[in-house]
């Protein structure tokens, strides 16, 4: 990504501010570990420098997790798509366009903690679609301040996404979230989800995530600005002895028959990220049993060489 790229979204859209997001600058709260990764400007260009790398995802990879989830949404009508966790807001381009195809566009709100990459989503989305609105808050702890927000715009029907593996990065569990954005959501409205999943013969040693040699340039980095925000350990004293310094350990996640780790720096013993692996049979009855989705469109498939992979799946409330 080039530092000094900017976003200037057209003057006519306004930007919702939660002020505690607003705030962050100044201190991160001390129980966000994984949303510490995605603050300020260098934190957004962290994270573009990841998902650019072609050690995040190869390249017939990206363009087949492109295609699943183009393929579960297509022929979906809806009048709001709203992106819970933007990011670089490429898949939500790829949806937009596809959405467009057969129906009316749908208006696209953005939903990020990180003001440099709402404004990208903003920026790039309003070339394809009405944006009447971007929301600066914290979908987790400050959903009703993002809800508040949205009431004022959306239309019904909605399709909320997460996409990206958010979901199996949430800081608070996943039965929490999904249960407020059930509650605020309307019969007949979509969620969109796209997970990590693994296959009956994977395990931690074979996961190339769960080592230190799957962790690439790009993504140290992306860890060492994010431990930096939370312990003030030097970006560059955490990447001399980084094999030394990260550790994983076992934590808890909602869905039966999943696995959960954490990347964890040993001397601060500070979590960095959290890492979700669903069984996608699993990870679809838990949806359908928990919250009473049901299941519209589905795909999955495992990266090349490897028993990890992604799920996408389209639920209708």
């Amino acid at each position: 990504m080039q530092k000094n790229e900017t976003f200037m979204p057209p003057i006519d859209i306004p930007i919702a501010v939660d002020s505690k997001v607003a705030e962050l600058s100044l201190k991160v709260p001390p129980h966000w570990h994984q949303r510490a990764l995605y603050l300020g400007i260098d934190g957004a260009n962290a994270w573009i420098d990841v998902v650019r790398s072609n050690n995040y995802l190869l390249p017939a990879d990206r363009e087949q997790l492109k295609n699943q989830i183009v393929s579960v949404t297509r022929g979906l009508s809806v009048k709001t798509f709203i992106s819970f966790g933007s990011g670089d807001a490429e898949m939500d381009k790829e949806i937009t366009i596809n959405l467009t195809r057969e129906n009316v566009a749908p208006i696209y709100i953005p939903v990020d903690i990180n003001n440099k990459l709402l404004r990208r989503a903003i920026t790039i989305l309003s070339n394809y679609t009405s944006v009447p609105l971007g929301i600066l808050g914290d979908f987790e702890d400050g959903f009703q301040f993002v809800s508040d927000q949205l009431g004022q715009y959306v239309q019904l029907p909605i399709l909320a996404a997460l996409l990206g593996n958010t979901l199996g990065n949430i800081e608070g569990y996943e039965k929490h979230f999904l249960t407020q954005l059930k509650n605020w959501l309307n019969p007949g409205d979509f969620v969109l989800l796209d997970v990590t999943i693994v296959d009956e013969k994977w395990t931690e040693l074979s996961d190339i995530r769960l080592s230190h040699a799957g962790h690439f340039d790009e993504m140290r980095r992306f860890y060492a600005k994010g431990l930096n925000r939370q312990s003030r350990i030097p970006p560059e004293e955490f990447l001399l002895h980084y094999e030394e310094r990260v550790t994983f350990e076992p934590d808890y996640t909602d869905v039966p028959y999943a696995h959960a780790l954490n990347v964890v720096d040993l001397p601060t013993h500070t979590t960095i990220l959290s890492l979700r692996r669903y069984r996608w049979e699993n990870f679809l009855s838990w949806l359908t049993d928990e919250f009473g989705f049901e299941v519209i469109a589905e795909q999955r498939f495992y990266f090349a060489g490897e028993h990890r992979g992604a799920g996408a799946v389209l639920l209708r409330c």
